[in-house]
């Protein structure tokens, strides 16, 4: 039970045996130039009989899902792609698989791996539209009137934003300073 030393049966059943002959804790580790807390460990971690550690408790509750409810609730979710957690333990709850919460569904999906992403959509108003444009329009017009005005600025097509709900028209009217 040492960190990164294996224990052998011979030494765990050696140390029951000498507990069954009443030696302290501290005799017991003294004999193998180990600590009492150590000696109390094998005693408690291995079988007396085999010299074989023992089974232990596992922490937390019973899984209530198996591997292939587990795998139903992934690809669930990835075809219900806008579908919930609630949703999912719904849906596996009708098909027989399990009987689940929405929260276990939620930790078995983030175990394997499954997260859930919205999309930021980010429609403009007409009037936020119109005046983008406006924008735009007048510095062209500045420019063509005008064209040292600008001289210490950089316009660039990298930045973009959309005119219509489905994107079809793009605008590029951005500019950085340069500094001067």
């Amino acid at each position: 039970m040492a960190r990164g030393k294996r224990t052998t049966p011979d030494i765990a059943k050696a140390v029951h045996v000498m507990r069954g002959r009443n030696d302290s804790w501290a005799d017991i580790g003294r004999v193998f130039s180990k600590t009492h807390t150590w000696a109390r460990k094998i005693f408690c971690g291995f079988d007396g009989t085999t010299g074989l550690p023992k089974q232990q408790r596992r922490l937390g509750g019973l899984k209530k899902t198996d591997a292939i409810a587990d795998d139903c609730a992934v690809r669930m979710a990835q075809v219900m792609r806008r579908g919930t957690a609630k949703q999912i333990s719904a849906r596996l709850r009708t098909s027989g698989l399990a009987s689940v919460s929405s929260r276990t569904i939620t930790r078995r999906l983030r175990m394997a791996g499954v997260r859930q992403v919205r999309p930021v959509r980010d429609v403009m108003s007409p009037k936020h539209r119109a005046d983008r444009v406006s924008w735009c329009e007048d510095r062209q017009r500045e420019m063509i009137l005008n064209p040292g005005l600008f001289h210490l600025w950089l316009f660039s097509d990298e930045a973009r934003f959309s005119l219509e709900d489905c994107g079809n028209s793009k605008v590029s009217c951005f500019f950085q300073f340069m500094g001067g």
